[in-house]
């Protein structure tokens, strides 16, 4: 109704025409979301129409007007998450992502920058809780890279969407830049909500390069920010969290990520409970309180996966992986890490794939290719520009001191050398690899019939 439309065709005539067209089978339907109808075209019959629209010189007209819907629509999308249903608002977005690409390539290449602002500003929190952050990523940059001419309050929008995926795409430096330039904007929109969320965002850049002195105030304006604008600060209070979690200073993490989760109850908000829920397993999982870590790994994982934030998921599986592996259940460890790597879309942490590595070097009984792992590992951090969390560096010294000592300074050398210069899509395969034949060597029935399970 709104894309076709116009002085020939009337808008409530538009599902008649539609209805008419799937009875002649050129046009099909299928159920979506909430059991919504959803119109389809054979590709063979695309091609014509498109063919139809370019003889009428039709065309852009009909695709400006498609993305000024979706413009719409994305910016409806985050009004859904911040009433609270995220887990709607990323079914939608799964269910529409080919329409918005489809919005985003003809604006950006029709030089409609507004909307195209609108659309990336509407879908960047989505897209980071989807764990689509590259592609993201790819669209804020070619939208930015045009130099765009844009009002300050969809500037900001888009800005936030861009320092949001670049912190979780290893780049927090820019990361930090953007968000410089969103809060000087929001300081002048009188919108306390939306500066608290630019200032949450360029805290957590800020724990990423290593500032925690610097990252502590720009949060606790945050809350303030959130507070004065009536909404629950759970997220801020978990990224204060998450930020002593990162330097090593559990207690301090176990009463941040207390305070978040006390605060989303109270809000009845269902993904800043999950937050929490997650960081406090943990701050457990680190100081070796594995009852108290499982239990909250997986009711946070349980959540996560009814929000379909699969970043979320992976991230438990992370560490649920380190629980299990501290009670001495290793193929179950293993199984986590499996999980946890081979994951649908991305994580949350642009080294998750190396902290995987490291662990299931930690565990496995092939030291030789423990020791590769390890190597890649190491030789990702080195050239990171992001800080590595305390338990990572202690734990890789760890395990490197292990395998030191159970190959021998030569031997480990070579392996060590071998998987520095290892891609990460080679890490990541090598990693699955050695996993996967560890845990079918474990799951093997010993000469007793008994099976291999813990160690």
């Amino acid at each position: 109704e709104q894309v076709t439309a116009d002085g020939e065709i009337d808008e409530l005539d538009v599902l008649e025409l539609i209805t008419g067209l799937v009875d002649k089978s050129m046009v099909t339907t299928e159920s979506g979301v909430g059991d919504a109808t959803r119109y389809q075209l054979l590709e063979s019959i695309r091609e014509f129409a498109l063919r139809q629209l370019d003889d009428a010189s039709e065309r852009d007209a009909t695709h400006r007007q498609h993305a000024r819907y979706y413009a719409v629509f994305a910016e409806s999308l985050q009004a859904m998450y911040r009433r609270g249903d995220l887990a709607a608002a990323l079914l939608l977005l799964d269910e529409s992502e080919d329409e918005f690409r489809a919005a985003l390539r003809f604006t950006l290449d029709a030089a409609e920058s507004e909307l195209a602002a609108r659309v990336v500003g509407g879908l960047g929190y989505l897209w980071y809780a989807a764990g689509t952050h590259r592609e993201g990523v790819q669209w804020c940059r070619e939208l930015f890279d045009a130099d765009p001419d844009l009002t300050d309050l969809i500037r900001a929008g888009a800005l936030h969407s861009y320092a949001s995926l670049l912190g979780v795409t290893g780049r927090p430096d820019l990361g930090i830049e953007v968000s410089h330039e969103q809060i000087a904007l929001r300081r002048g929109l009188g919108d306390p909500i939306r500066l608290g969320a630019a200032l949450n965002n360029l805290g957590n850049l800020m724990f990423d390069i290593g500032d925690h002195s610097g990252a502590q105030p720009v949060l606790e304006e945050a809350i303030e920010q959130y507070h004065e604008g009536g909404e629950n600060a759970s997220l801020m209070l978990s990224s204060l969290g998450g930020g002593a979690w990162w330097v090593g200073n559990y207690d301090d993490a176990e009463r941040r990520f207390r305070d978040a989760l006390h605060e989303a109850r109270t809000a009845e908000d269902a993904y800043g409970i999950a937050v929490a829920m997650g960081g406090l397993g943990q701050c457990f999982a680190s100081v070796g309180r594995s009852d108290e870590a499982r239990s909250q790994l997986i009711e946070a994982r349980e959540r996560f996966e009814e929000l379909n934030v699969t970043p979320g998921v992976a991230d438990a599986d992370l560490f649920l992986a380190l629980v299990e592996r501290a009670d001495g259940s290793l193929a179950e460890s293993a199984r986590r890490l499996h999980m946890a790597l081979n994951a649908p879309g991305e994580t949350w942490y642009d080294e998750a794939d190396c902290w995987v590595a490291q662990t299931a070097a930690s565990i496995i009984d092939d030291y030789t290719t423990a020791a590769k792992l390890i190597g890649a590992a190491a030789g990702r951090y080195e050239r990171s520009s992001v800080s590595q969390s305390a338990l990572i560096l202690r734990e890789l010294e760890k395990t490197t001191h292990m395998l030191h000592g159970a190959l021998g300074p030569e031997e480990f050398g070579r392996c060590h050398r071998a998987g520095g210069r290892r891609s990460r899509t080679e890490m990541q395969q090598a990693t699955t690899e050695a996993l996967e034949s560890f845990i079918v060597r474990m799951d093997a029935p010993d000469p007793d019939g008994d099976q291999q399970h813990d160690t």
